[in-house]
């Protein structure tokens, strides 16, 4: 589940900003309220990711690597999301 947010956020990602870093086009920034709306199933999965992988670690149901590589990325994407979308890509 953490897999599929991660790839939904970074297609969501690369067309916010792409045009933004490639071409020095702000063309895309006037959809940025659908780029919002977009990205909160991208929260839901992440959420019920990190949610996931920290009842499979309290029941010790998956392997140990993969439920912390998955609790990491959750995580990762949860907090550092918005904000990396908000504020794009950053100086290249």
């Amino acid at each position: 589940m953490a897999l599929v947010a991660l790839v939904a956020y970074v297609a969501l990602y690369a067309t916010m900003w792409a045009p933004v870093a490639l071409w020095d086009n702000e063309g895309w920034l006037f959809l940025y309220p659908l780029f919002l709306a977009a990205w909160v199933p991208v929260g839901i999965l992440s959420a019920a990711s990190l949610g996931l992988s920290i009842a499979s670690s309290v029941r010790h149901e998956a392997r140990r690597s993969l439920a912390i590589v998955s609790l990491a990325m959750a995580a990762l994407l949860l907090t550092a999301s918005l904000p990396a979308l908000w504020f794009g890509p950053g100086p290249l």
